[in-house]
Order: structure tokens, then C-alpha cells, then sequence
């Protein structure tokens, strides 16, 4: 009979979890220091007039988050990519200097980012400061790369849910040359020993911008994401994240046709530093 009612506590301890409610937010401390390190692994591969170029790309980057200011719904971030570096292994690129470390301008750099507590970027100051030695192009690109890399953070829903439920988050990224929009699914899969544990599925579109078509050319792309999250509850920064990226892009231009397809594999570990 005791086994019986210990049984029975225990079916009502679990039917009273479920269906808990968890509002997954930022929750972080001001003078504290985040730190995020994010490696990738790319297979890209392009066919030009029947010849086929393959590349296989490595990367490594770290960063430090300090909080400079916590409010109730915001935080002022005081953001530093402390290293930057990739490896390039294709007959299309030599491993310069510049492949080698893309981000080297902003290298030590201090960004200043305004985020709100579910990790949507309200605004980012000193980029111009940090790249005014770099040209145009560089800039542009370099601001994207930042811009996409804090986007990650801002897939958390606004709003309670419980294990099972879902909810969708739309982005438009502004890449070199190609303009993309990114659907993302998400799924809370799991609560256990402090973590939350999500998952992601993401549909990637772009369409060829004005500035291509004006000298005729187009780029179509597509692709998926998909992957999973370990999020600490106490803070909602990321403890770990891996994603696999597959991607096809197409460009034309007169008679000529350059199809593409990437292949990403991205791990992000985290916590305080």
C-alpha cells in the first residue's frame, strides 16, 4: 500500500509539471561578463563553365558581453571580439592574411549594444568609430557580419510557454550582395537540470537586389537551419548551440549560370566568463 501511494505522489508531482508555463528571457547581472565562442564548419561548392570549385572553410570566434547597464526590460552591453580566425582550403582563395582573420578590425574594439530582455538589438554604437580606416565595401561588410551574429540572440518568444509549445520569429538580413529573409520555428523540447532545451528549424529566401539587377545580373538562394539550443533559466544566455546551415544559390547573368550550395555546421558554447 506505501508503494502504492509513493507511486501515486509521484504520477501527481509530474501531472502538476505539466503544462508549466516558463517565460524565457534575459535575466542578466550588471558588471558581469558573458562570453560566447562560436566555431564553423563550411562546404562550399560553385560550378562555373562545367569546372567545379569546392572550398572548405574553418572559423573560430570569441566574444565578451558586459553588462553596463541592467534595467527591467533592457540591457547596455559593452561587446569585444577578443579573436577572430579562419582557414581557407580552395584553389579559389589563397589563405591570405585577410581570410585568415576577417573580423581583425574589430578585433579589441568596444561596441556599445542596446538589447531588450528578449535579445532583440535596439540599437549598436561605435562600428562607424571602429571601421572609419576601412573602405566601403569592408565596412558594409563587416556591419552585417556584426548585425547577423547578434541576431542569434533574439529568437526568444516575448511571451510564457510550456514544454511542447511553439512559435516563429522572422528576420531580414542584410548579407553582401543578397538581401535574405529567415523564418524560424521554434520548439521549447525540454526543461531538465536548470537548462532549456530548444529547438530550431529555419527556411532561408533571398531575391536578387536592385543593384544587381540594374547590371544583369540574378541571385536566387535557399536553404534550411536546423539545430538545437541549451539556454541557462537563471540567465538565458546560451550554454550551447549547434546548427547545420544547407544552402543553394544560383546566379545568372546573360547566358552565364554559376549554381552554388554551402554547407554550415555551427557550435556556440557560452556562459560567464
Amino acid at each position: 500500500m506505501k508503494r502504492f501511494f509513493l507511486t501515486l505522489c509521484l504520477l501527481c508531482a509530474a501531472i502538476s509539471g505539466f503544462g508549466q508555463k516558463y517565460d524565457l528571457h534575459y535575466n542578466l547581472k550588471k558588471k558581469q561578463t558573458y562570453r560566447n565562442s562560436t566555431t564553423m564548419a563550411i562546404d562550399f561548392m560553385t560550378k562555373v563553365m562545367d569546372n567545379e570549385m569546392t572550398a572548405n572553410i574553418t572559423s573560430l570566434t570569441t566574444a565578451s558581453y558586459l553588462v553596463k547597464n541592467a534595467k527591467k526590460d533592457a540591457y547596455t552591453l559593452d561587446v569585444v571580439y577578443d579573436e577572430s580566425q579562419v582557414k581557407v582550403n580552395s584553389p579559389m582563395s589563397p589563405n591570405t592574411a585577410a581570410a585568415q582573420e576577417p573580423l581583425k578590425p574589430l578585433v579589441g574594439k568596444h561596441l556599445t549594444v542596446e538589447m531588450d530582455k528578449y535579445g532583440n538589438i535596439l540599437s549598436i554604437k561605435g562600428l562607424d568609430e571602429a571601421l572609419e580606416s576601412q573602405s566601403a565595401q569592408s565596412r558594409q561588410m563587416l556591419t552585417n557580419s556584426v548585425t547577423a551574429s547578434l541576431a542569434q540572440m533574439s529568437f526568444l518568444p516575448d511571451y510564457p510557454v510550456a514544454v511542447g509549445d511553439t512559435w516563429t520569429q522572422k528576420y531580414d538580413l542584410q548579407m553582401p550582395q543578397m538581401p535574405l529573409s529567415c523564418t524560424i520555428n521554434a520548439r521549447l523540447k525540454a526543461v531538465e537540470n536548470g537548462e532549456a532545451i530548444i529547438t530550431l528549424s529555419a527556411t532561408l529566401a533571398g531575391n536578387t537586389p536592385d543593384e544587381l539587377k540594374s547590371k544583369g545580373v540574378t541571385a536566387d538562394i535557399s536553404g534550411s537551419i536546423s539545430g538545437e539550443v541549451r539556454l541557462d533559466l537563471k540567465t538565458g544566455w546560451q550554454k550551447n548551440c549547434e546548427m547545420e546551415t544547407v544552402a543553394n544559390i544560383t546566379m545568372k547573368a546573360d547566358k552565364f549560370t554559376a549554381p552554388m550550395s554551402l554547407k554550415m555546421k555551427t557550435v556556440s558554447t557560452g556562459g560567464r566568463k
